[in-house]
């Protein structure tokens, strides 16, 4: 049957009347989409756009009886439908959801008072945002400062707020200029309030419909995580993805681990499943895993084995140090498939293939072809069939050049720092990798700073040290005094050569001599696994 005119035709919606639909959960977002993500920028330029009377594109909502969760704004209603004899139609908005939150956090008149819900109800996916203002003089949009804002500053949370809007122009008379302050805010909330805004309507109350038609609007240009666009597509099925997923992460034995992207454990899915971990469409994924759920299970099995492994014998505490997220969905790829006999004796190759992957950078730029091979050689050298490194891999590298914590070399780097037992100012030690696995970056810092050296010099690995990020600060100037004891010199690669550059300030010797020290262990290391150093 078709459905009536008045929930199928397309329609124009003004922003007031659109944000009170908002409010009374009249409009709501399905669980099913990505939380809000948009950056600062992002909103401002929505906001600019409307403004300029620019078109900010149309909003596709879903008009259907069926009940799905649905995401909370702060300062809406509570849902008032359970239980009702009579499911309400209800709108869940499939396209425009960045758009929507970013006009209903900075446009609502309302505030959390407004609401009768309690707050446990509110949902945590929703970020306090900074408060957006009109410049009234340079007729600008602007996000809030430190500080109090100027008084000729809009907050265009008052645009569709008389009663405040108005105390708000009686204080403008005071201001110089004010007529014109006067008008340009008058102009403002007329353009706010007059914008249109097309809302397309798909009614049905088939969800494979509507999650098709999310599909293809995502598809077609609207950045959205697989692992989001995967949740939406299985809905239907009340798989939940996003929930086993979660799950998995929280069954991890150390929860350092716990902070594993959502897409490394998709990716482990689709490792298992022999689907191409580069693939464009998600399709087969969804199809496969539709008709195989308990795919999630063998993933939590081969994913506790691979943190353990990395834990345990490469001392990578947590994803902030793995140097490529490629390795841990091969090696539980890989170990899910090996039992503990072969897996014994597999670890030392095991080692090396993780660490000569690492320092040859083998996993930049790689393409799915490469990996699934890699995944093959390694499944059948754990099991003793095959060499174990892979035969594209390059045996000679490079020295580091400059440090970025994001690149699995220098993670390596960083690694090697903690390797060597660093300690605090009293003498103690730290656990570097520890430190490394907690506060990623943070725990490795710069050691010379506003040395009027040039950058060149200060940006490479030998300028970098292991502290407790809260501890930087007192054992930088520690270790750069003629006072710092010699043994905590030493835990921090800085030896009697060194330290007479110190106390003569001849930085730029120092951190040459400091790199020459660095460079002959990472060689040392490098020849263990089997790799030269180019122009060694």
């Amino acid at each position: 049957m078709a459905s009536p005119a008045f929930l199928s035709q397309p329609t124009i919606q003004r922003i007031p009347p659109l944000l009170e639909e908002v409010r009374l959960r009249q409009i709501v977002v399905p669980r099913f989409q990505r939380p809000f993500v948009w950056s600062d920028e992002q909103r401002l330029e929505l906001m600019r756009s409307i403004n300029e009377g620019l078109p900010i594109g149309s909003l596709m909502v879903w008009r259907t009886s069926t009940a799905l969760e649905t995401y909370r704004f702060p300062g809406s209603e509570p849902d008032r439908s359970a239980g009702s004899a009579d499911p309400p139609v209800r709108q869940y908005l499939l396209d425009g959801h960045q758009r929507v939150t970013t006009l209903f956090f900075a446009l609502a008149p309302w505030g959390d008072e407004s609401s009768e819900a309690n707050e446990d109800e509110i949902d945590e996916d929703y970020p306090t945002l900074r408060e957006i203002f009109f410049d009234l003089r340079r007729e600008e949009l602007e996000l809030e400062r430190k500080g109090e804002a100027p008084a000729y500053w809009l907050p265009v949370a008052l645009l569709f707020d008389p009663y405040n809007l108005f105390a708000f122009q009686r204080k403008l008379e005071d201001l110089e200029g004010a007529r014109d302050l006067l008008s340009r805010a008058e102009r403002l909330v007329t353009r706010f309030k007059d914008y249109a805004i097309p809302v397309l309507p798909i009614a049905t109350d088939s969800l494979d419909t509507a999650t098709k038609s999310f599909q293809r609007i995502n598809s077609a240009g609207t950045t959205m995580s697989e692992v989001h666009m995967v949740n939406a597509l299985t809905y239907a099925k009340d798989l939940r993805i996003i929930d086993r997923i979660s799950r998995i992460k929280d069954s991890l034995e150390d929860d350092r681990w716990s902070n594993i992207d959502d897409q490394v454990i998709l990716n482990i899915c689709k490792a298992r499943l022999g689907i191409e971990l580069h693939t464009k469409t998600t399709e087969p994924l969804v199809a496969r895993i539709t008709k195989s759920p308990e795919i999630f299970d063998e993933v939590e099995r081969a994913l506790s084995t691979a943190c353990r492994f990395l834990s345990d014998e490469c001392m990578i505490l947590s994803p902030y140090t793995l140097p490529y997220s490629y390795q841990i969905v091969i090696i539980a790829s890989v170990l899910e498939d090996v039992d503990e006999q072969h897996l014994e004796s597999a670890k030392n190759d095991l080692y090396n293939w993780f660490w000569s992957t690492t320092y040859t950078e083998y996993f930049a730029g790689t393409n799915s072809t490469r990996l699934r091979l890699t995944m093959e050689s390694l499944g059948k050298a754990v099991r003793g069939e095959a060499d174990l490194l892979p035969d594209d891999l390059v045996r000679e590298i490079d020295p580091p050049g400059r440090f970025d914590f994001r690149s699995a070399r220098s993670r390596a780097i960083a690694l090697g720092l903690a390797d060597r037992g660093p300690c605090d100012t009293e003498g103690e030690p730290y656990d570097g990798y520890e430190l490394l696995a907690l506060h990623g970056r943070s725990a490795c810092p710069k050691l010379l700073r506003r040395t009027g050296l040039p950058r060149a010099l200060t940006e490479g690995f030998e300028n970098r040290f292991i502290a407790a990020p809260g501890d930087a600060n007192d054992l930088r100037s520690y270790l750069l005094s003629p006072d710092c004891d010699p043994d905590v010199a030493k835990s921090h690669g800085i030896d009697r050569r060194a330290a007479d550059l110190i106390e003569r300030q001849d930085w730029e010797n120092f951190l040459a001599h400091r790199r020459e020290t660095y460079l002959a262990e990472e060689q040392r290391f490098a020849g263990e696994l089997g790799l030269d150093y180019k122009g060694a």
